[in-house]
């Protein structure tokens, strides 16, 4: 799915187990995953554990686990000190108006 959301695939998921016809699979995702193992019931899996998950929370820590391990990752935190938002229960109403 990465490869074909990052466009080396490109084809559409529904013709996601054709996919890998022309692939070296156990080289892709190693040792004893076959083709026939990789199947629309698995995206179907996937896709549900990824929604479960929440897409955002995954996206994020597969980057900062990504970034982190570089040299270059340090450079590429970024903080928005203008803007920040707070949720909860308060005891007093603020207004800022």
């Amino acid at each position: 799915m990465v490869l074909n959301g990052l466009g080396f695939v490109e084809r559409h998921l529904y013709l996601f187990p054709g996919s890998f016809e022309d692939i070296a699979v156990e080289r892709l995702l190693g040792g004893g995953i076959t083709r026939e193992q990789l199947n629309d019931d698995l995206l179907g899996r996937t896709l549900d554990a990824v929604a479960a998950y929440g897409p955002t929370e995954l996206f994020n820590e597969i980057v900062a686990e990504c970034l982190i391990t570089t040299e270059f990752g340090s450079h590429c935190i970024h903080v928005d000190t203008i803007h920040f938002s707070v949720t909860g229960n308060y005891e007093a109403d603020f207004n800022t108006s």
